[in-house]
């Protein structure tokens, strides 16, 4: 089997991992709709052959810096006043 020029990869020993494909991100960039399907058809059929899809998303809404303050406090206090 072969997977993006791989050859002789058992599919249950791979993983797609998809980060931030969710729809808060695209407003800026309409372009952005075009991987969605194409995303989807490689997360179907890595898993109907046995492989392992991880979706990770990232929390954006009003209470993102108080679920993320770990984060906010630890990383991005070096970078940016808030």
């Amino acid at each position: 089997m072969q997977y993006g020029g791989l050859s002789g990869v058992a599919a249950s020993q791979c993983a797609l991992i998809v980060v931030d494909l969710q729809e808060n991100f695209f407003p800026g960039c309409p372009m952005n709709y075009e991987i969605v399907a194409p995303v989807n058809r490689m997360a179907e059929q890595l898993r109907s052959k046995g492989g392992t899809v991880v979706w990770i998303t990232s929390d954006v809404g009003p209470d993102a810096l108080d679920n993320w303050s770990v984060f906010v406090s630890c990383v991005l206090a070096s970078r940016t006043s808030y």
